[in-house]
């Protein structure tokens, strides 16, 4: 997948040996993966005062944009996250035969997470744009691998996503957040949200359905929404599409270091999946 990373060294404190390492890190070099040298200082990258002023005053000049049903929306995440919790030993077990075994674990620290950002008031239906702005933190801090990333947080207007390698829950409802802000009317345009942020998504991932990824039932869940059905439909389109991943050929994800006789033996569906399987059921529960 696309990316970067930052390694940070600490220098000797005595010039001349700094110097030198210095000197040495700019030096040209013929190895296969790594034939390119700055030679150069580094750039200052600043963010201008009028720039920063503008974002500002965009972000103060709406008012909160609040769910029809404030509580119905708080309720509706809260059993979201408690029904992860539940299902964190199930999704635990298809890991460990379809990844690393660490993919229940990641999102019930993300849901356990979520509930306290909800007793804490900065998850609540007053102001959707802000609860998802808070969630898409809680996944970049709380919770690790690619579905904490694709659930994570990208700031607004920011040209470049600063946790890239651990990647997709950040970029997900950071980008609903963004998609619900920039909605014309103050009425809540879900549709519009949805599918700006699965474009969004699809910026940073090369996974597509099918792909034996949590991909393939969030886009077929956003695709069948926008498209018209209702709220039901789309989370049993989705559903059904995350147990069919028991069968798909893994092309993304960590499914797609495994073997794929192995995979395909064990009839196991992909944990991501089945996570937002596990996540829309909920949404829809009374």
């Amino acid at each position: 997948m696309p990316g970067f990373s930052i390694t940070f060294l600490l220098l000797p404190r005595e010039r001349q040996t700094s110097d030198l390492i210095l000197s040495l890190l700019d030096e040209p070099t013929e190895t296969p993966g790594w034939k390119w040298s700055s030679r150069a200082p580094p750039l200052r990258i600043q963010l201008s005062s009028k720039t920063s002023t503008a974002v500002s005053a965009t972000d103060k000049s709406k008012a909160p944009l609040k769910a029809p049903d404030p509580s119905a929306f708080t309720s509706a995440i809260e059993r979201a996250c408690k029904a992860i919790i539940r299902a964190e030993p199930e999704i635990t077990r298809m890991d460990t035969v379809a990844g690393d075994g660490d993919c229940g674990l990641t999102l019930k620290g993300g849901a356990t997470a979520v509930l306290q950002t909800i007793k804490e008031n900065k998850v609540s239906g007053e102001d959707i744009v802000s609860s998802f702005i808070a969630i898409s933190q809680v996944a970049e801090e709380q919770m690790g691998g690619t579905s904490g990333a694709l659930f994570s947080w990208v700031p607004p207007l920011h040209p470049v996503h600063h946790q890239i390698t651990e990647y997709l829950s950040s970029i997900f409802f950071s980008a609903l957040a963004q998609g619900l802000r920039s909605s014309p009317t103050e009425a809540v345009d879900w549709s519009g949200a949805l599918d700006s942020a699965l474009n969004r998504l699809y910026t940073y991932t090369r996974a597509r359905r099918p792909s034996r990824t949590l991909v393939d039932p969030l886009s077929t869940f956003i695709e069948s929404f926008v498209s018209g059905k209702n709220l039901a439909d789309a989370v049993c389109a989705a559903a059904t599409v995350a147990e069919q991943t028991k069968d798909v050929e893994a092309k993304a994800g960590r499914s797609a270091y495994v073997e794929s006789e192995s995979l395909k033996k064990e009839k196991v569906t992909d944990p991501g999946a089945w996570g937002v399987k596990v996540i829309l059921e909920a949404l829809i529960q009374e």
